[in-house]
């Protein structure tokens, strides 16, 4: 069943408390760090978030909490869990920025408004902190400590290639009775973003998703020519 954490509550700041420090310290190692502790920290976080991608599956077996209608990791931050992971080992520049606008704008979102999909049983609380944190650290570690940037137009990039995933994960949703990326029923939350019912609301974040990448990888990029003088 899941379970939302209302904002400002002790539990919501406790734990987003807890989520900015761990950000911070993944940013403050990586600078303090030599290279070869740079490399090896970052690939530690990939191999985590990796393999938290796929273990957390039989742990949630092991509750009897897994069910094929909510526990595909086919949202948009277990998606960016897998693309920040994989962006880690490879060099390709699409995954790194698929990671770094699914990654900030969703794991924000996510700590802003958390709703735990299985309830709070034992590690769950845990897993989805740490995992929404890293979803928002491993990109910016990318880009502020390993010197990654996204090209000129990435945010517009991402939103095409985003767009096919959208159209599987919908007709997926209709086939299973899932509601993954909250593409055929709005999110469980009090939000101000979520405007009206379907279609229209998915429609809003269609829009809002473009606007957030384009200007999240457009700050990135002006960040990045200013610290480089």
């Amino acid at each position: 069943m899941p379970e939302r954490i209302p904002p400002l509550t002790d539990t919501w700041i406790l734990s987003n408390s807890v989520s900015v420090l761990m950000i911070a310290a993944l940013l403050v190692a990586g600078r303090l760090l030599g290279e070869v502790g740079r490399r090896r920290l970052i690939a530690a976080v990939g191999a985590a978030m990796l393999a938290r991608w796929v273990l957390i599956h039989p742990y949630l077996q092991w509750l009897g909490l897994w069910r094929v209608e909510t526990s595909l990791p086919l949202h948009m931050s277990t998606l960016g869990c897998l693309f920040a992971g994989l962006s880690v080992f490879t060099g390709s520049r699409i995954l790194f920025e698929m990671a770094l606008c699914w990654g900030v704008t969703g794991g924000l979102q996510a700590l802003l408004t958390p709703v735990l999909p299985h309830g709070n049983h034992g590690f769950l609380i845990v897993d989805y902190f740490f995992a929404h944190a890293m979803v928002i650290g491993v990109p910016l570690y990318l880009v502020f400590v390993e010197g990654r940037r996204p090209r000129t137009w990435a945010g517009a990039r991402v939103w095409l290639a985003t767009q096919p995933i959208v159209l599987a994960l919908f007709s997926l949703n209709v086939q299973l009775g899932s509601n993954y990326m909250y593409l055929n029923r709005p999110p469980p939350v009090k939000n101000p973003l979520i405007v009206g019912d379907w279609p229209w609301y998915v429609l809003a974040f269609e829009v809002l998703a473009f606007t957030q990448w384009t200007l999240l990888t457009g700050l990135i990029r002006w960040l990045v020519r200013r610290r480089a003088g």
